[in-house]
């Protein structure tokens, strides 16, 4: 637990250098004017941000290697899931983390075009990319878990919030 609490806090911290925690190009349009602190405010914490965050830094690909595969097991350990549970939650995992790198390598081409051609890359469209995708697998884990399961891990990624720091950006 305390390594997914590092984890987050260090993928938080992240914020205010020149990647965004996805590790995506920051774009100059964007203006980071307040983070959530969710051990203040957890209920400011969108879920969308909090499944994101723990996704991130739970998801491994599918072709793991032998000690990415231990780091996500010490992840997923304190989750009390049922074997069916747990194997759905590790498919779902690995196809998120394909999807979710694919989306981050599409953005930072595209910005590193813009910045070639000495154009501002719009982030507005990989935000609203990166929540759907977050939405669609909170979907996929609410159809293929048992309702106890996804219970489990509902209440789990909820108590994680207190553990999380969310940055709110102001579109210009």
């Amino acid at each position: 637990m305390r390594s997914v609490m590092a984890v987050l806090m260090l993928m938080s911290a992240s914020l205010g250098f020149s990647q965004t925690s996805d590790g995506t190009s920051e774009s100059s349009n964007i203006q980071t004017t307040n983070i959530i602190d969710g051990s203040k405010h957890p209920e400011k914490i969108r879920d969308v941000d909090a499944y994101r965050l723990f996704l991130a830094a739970v998801a491994q690909p599918a072709n793991a290697s032998p000690e990415q595969k231990d780091q996500q097991l010490a992840f997923l350990q304190p989750i009390p899931l049922g074997k069916a549970d747990f194997d759905s939650v590790m498919r779902t995992l690995a196809d998120f983390s394909d999807k979710y790198a694919t989306l981050i390598q599409n953005y930072n081409s595209s910005a590193a075009k813009a910045a070639m051609n000495n154009v501002d890359v719009d982030i507005k469209d990989f935000l609203m990319q990166r929540d759907l995708l977050v939405d669609s697998v909170r979907n996929e884990l609410q159809i293929t878990l048992t309702p106890d399961g996804m219970r489990v891990l509902d209440s789990f990624v909820q108590s994680e919030k207190k553990n999380m720091q969310v940055a709110v950006e102001d579109v210009q």
